[in-house]
This record gives C-alpha cells, structure tokens and sequence, in this order.
C-alpha cells in the first residue's frame, strides 16, 4: 500500500513483532501498518468513494481520516495521545515525525503505539456503534 511504503524500507522482520507481548496490541499495530483497517481512507476505497471525501466522523476538522490523521490530528484521541504517544511527535507533527514513529525500533516507544492504535481502534468502533 501506499501507506506501508512511506517507511517500510527493506525486506526484513519487524522489530514491534517480536517486542509487543500484548497480542491484541500487535495485532492492532499490525493492521494500521498493512491498511487492514476501518478508517474511512481504507473503508472508502472499498466503497468507491472519491478520497477527498473519506472524511473522519469523530471530529469537525473536515480532514480526510488518514492514518496520519487518526495518529497525529483527530481531536477524538487527544486523551490517549497524550497518554500514549511521545510529545516530540505530537508537538508540531509533520510527515517526517510521522514517518519516524512508524518505522521506530524503540521497545517502549514500540509498545506505546501499539497500546494506543489498539484503545483508539476500540473507542472508535464504541463511538461508532453508539
């Protein structure tokens, strides 16, 4: 995907496969990585939805629910980006810090995202289904 190519440089085993213990956690890590998600920018391909209009619904930003988005900018998961997520990557975040996150070898770091993507993917599908 397009997505995956932006920081998967070579052809080897990642680190966060072996150091997430938490199953569900890695799994969740897993599925952002490889677009096998329900965000709107995935979901909208499926459904023929021009991309300017997957649009996230947790929030009135009117921004495109990207993985990006769903990391760096959704007001939605403020709380648990605080919580989970390194300030140096969320104080002015740009494509680059994005870029760095999701290619991190960082066991603690590793571990914070994974915890995040896995309790913000469960408070979208609670919102969503509410």
């Amino acid at each position: 995907s397009y997505f995956y190519k932006n920081f998967k440089n070579e052809f080897c085993k990642e680190k966060y496969l072996f150091c997430i213990q938490n199953e569900k956690h890695r799994v969740a890590l897993s599925q952002l990585r490889c677009s096998a998600h329900r965000l709107a920018i995935e979901e909208g391909r499926y459904r023929n939805i021009e991309r300017c209009n997957r649009l996230c619904i947790l929030c009135n930003t009117n921004q495109i629910e990207s993985e990006y988005h769903f990391l760096f900018i959704c007001p939605f998961y403020e709380g648990l980006r605080r919580q989970y997520i390194n300030r140096y990557y969320t104080t002015w975040p740009n494509i680059n810090k994005f870029k760095s996150l999701m290619s991190s070898d960082n066991k603690g770091t590793l571990c914070k995202v994974a915890a995040f993507v896995y309790r913000a993917t469960e408070a979208r599908k609670e919102f969503i289904n509410n």
